[in-house]
This record gives structure tokens, C-alpha cells and sequence, in this order.
């Protein structure tokens, strides 16, 4: 006579059968941890110090959560990438314009 085997494992072979990893129960959150709460409000007073620190943070001389050096390469590539869009948008714009005919469609 066969068992049927069950979630808790096979009778036959002894393996305990487990859930795929992605049907697992998340791991417990922390104490004092806030899970679906209303998101706390704070008044434009209390959360001002923490936009003037964001803008500019004296300690570790970061404007808008970036050093200098992060800001000089945005500068820089950013231009770099937009003059190679433009100038491959410019060599299609010449290859199209230089494909037609002087003399008008053909097609009647």
C-alpha cells in the first residue's frame, strides 16, 4: 500500500519537501520597525535643517548628496552624450537627404 506523499515530506523516500524559495515567508521585521503605517508628517520647521544639510553638507562638503568630483563627470558626460545624439540624429538627417531623388518621386 502507497502513501500519498504530503507538504511534510514523502513516506516513501523520508525527504521532507519544501516550498520554493519565492513562496517563503519573509524574514520578521525588527522591533520597532513600522510596516503599513500612515507616513509621518513633519512640520516645514523640523524637516528645514534637514533640507539645508541635503543642499549643502558642510562635514563631508557634498552639494546635493554629491561630492565634486561625481558633479565634474556628470558635467562632462552629459555634453559628451548629447553632441553624439545630435550628431548621429545630423549624419541620418545627410544620409536620408542625400538617398532622394533631385528630381521628385517617380511614383505615379
Amino acid at each position: 500500500m502507497r502513501i500519498p506523499p504530503t507538504s511534510q515530506g514523502s513516506a516513501l523516500t523520508g525527504v521532507r519537501l519544501r516550498p520554493p524559495r519565492s513562496f517563503r515567508p519573509a524574514a520578521p521585521l525588527a522591533v520597532g520597525t513600522h510596516t503599513m503605517k500612515k507616513r509621518d508628517t513633519k512640520s516645514f520647521n523640523r524637516s528645514l535643517p534637514e533640507w539645508k544639510l541635503f543642499i549643502y553638507n558642510q562635514t563631508t562638503r557634498e552639494l546635493l548628496g554629491r561630492k565634486a568630483k561625481s558633479w565634474g563627470l556628470i558635467l562632462i558626460f552629459y555634453p559628451v552624450f548629447y553632441g553624439f545624439l545630435a550628431s548621429l540624429f545630423s549624419f541620418t538627417m545627410w544620409a536620408m537627404l542625400h538617398s532622394l531623388n533631385e528630381d521628385g518621386s517617380k511614383i505615379s
